[in-house]
């Protein structure tokens, strides 16, 4: 009686599967949800391909890039100043 219910489980499991896959393919074949779906994968996934990324890099490299990225933001900073006083002096 056990090995009928195990059996059964299987059977229902496989049929699972095979709905899934057919509804898989289904919505596979339709090009604008195809596209999108590959969109949302590439969105979903995107920290782990970061992730991947920082992990491969040296922390004297992370520390090196974190340097430069402030003194470029530092650099921006003044270059925005300056350009409000000049478009500011030009208004006046």
């Amino acid at each position: 009686m056990p090995k009928m219910f195990d059996r059964w489980r299987m059977y229902i499991h496989a049929k699972k599967q095979w709905r899934y896959w057919l509804a898989y393919i289904e919505k596979r074949r339709d090009y604008i949800k195809t596209d999108l779906h590959i969109a949302f994968e590439k969105w979903r996934k995107r920290h782990q391909v970061h992730n991947m990324k920082l992990t491969v890099q040296s922390k004297a490299d992370l520390n090196r890039k974190a340097v430069l990225n402030s003194k470029e933001l530092d650099n921006l900073s003044e270059n925005i100043i300056e350009k409000e006083n000049i478009i500011d002096h030009l208004n006046a």
